[in-house]
């Protein structure tokens, strides 16, 4: 029974890592996606992804530091990946003699959901702290459910359809408290800009004189 655990467990953790959960055809009931805010940031770019908001370009123009903890061989879990999810990690160990392709499969991505750690543990550790308790819950989520599909006993398939339950809360409020900071963080990014614009109108004919001035000066010194 381990063993079947420890594989499904593990096919589970791939899938999410990779894709993501199943989507529901109703953006509004969907878990894990919630619908598309109308305006720019819900449209796509000409190169098809979401516009980001200052916030995740910030994140994503951070320089790699701390790059030495990912180092080595590739095929390796990051030992900052088994300190923060030393159960995730447990799993990924035991698949790799059983299955090499897909444990291979799994440390690709979670080294990359290790390096977007590292920088967000730099940059937010507010952040930070929410993605590890929302990881940490997905694991949780997942092995629950196995075991509940693997369990005949109705008793004891009640009392895991209620543990199971109660995770699946957790992890959707969690989810729900990034999105709200996420909106906040937007606000204020939006509030922001337009105090610049407004202190920018004002001095529209300053702003002006020293770009012609300027332009001026340039002019000037290119003369013989």
């Amino acid at each position: 029974m381990h063993r079947i655990l420890t594989v499904l467990y593990a096919t589970a953790v791939a899938v999410a890592l990779q894709t993501g959960t199943a989507r529901a055809e109703d953006p509004d009931m969907s878990f894990d996606q919630p619908p598309p805010a109308k305006g720019s940031h819900g449209k796509d770019n000409q190169q098809g992804e979401r516009r980001r908001s200052p916030r995740m370009n910030e994140l994503r123009d951070v320089p790699n530091e701390g790059q030495g903890e990912m180092e080595g061989d590739a095929r390796t879990i990051p030992a900052f990946f088994e300190e923060l999810f030393p159960d995730r990690a447990k799993h990924m160990h035991e698949m790799q003699d059983k299955n090499p392709g897909m444990y291979r499969q799994m440390v690709w991505h979670v080294r990359r959901l290790t390096r977007e750690l590292m920088q967000m543990k730099r940059t937010d550790k507010e952040e930070f702290e929410s993605r590890v308790r929302i990881v940490r819950l997905e694991g949780e989520m997942e092995m629950q459910a196995m075991k509940l599909k693997m369990t005949t006993d109705a008793k004891e398939k009640a009392a895991l359809e209620k543990e199971l339950r109660k995770t699946v809360g957790t992890l959707y409020d969690e989810k729900e408290s990034a999105q709200r900071r996420h909106i906040k963080r937007m606000e204020k990014d939006m509030a922001d800009l337009k105090a610049r614009i407004e202190k920018r109108r004002k001095s529209r004919d300053k702003i002006i004189d020293r770009k012609v001035e300027e332009l001026k000066a340039d002019r000037e010194e290119m003369e013989f």
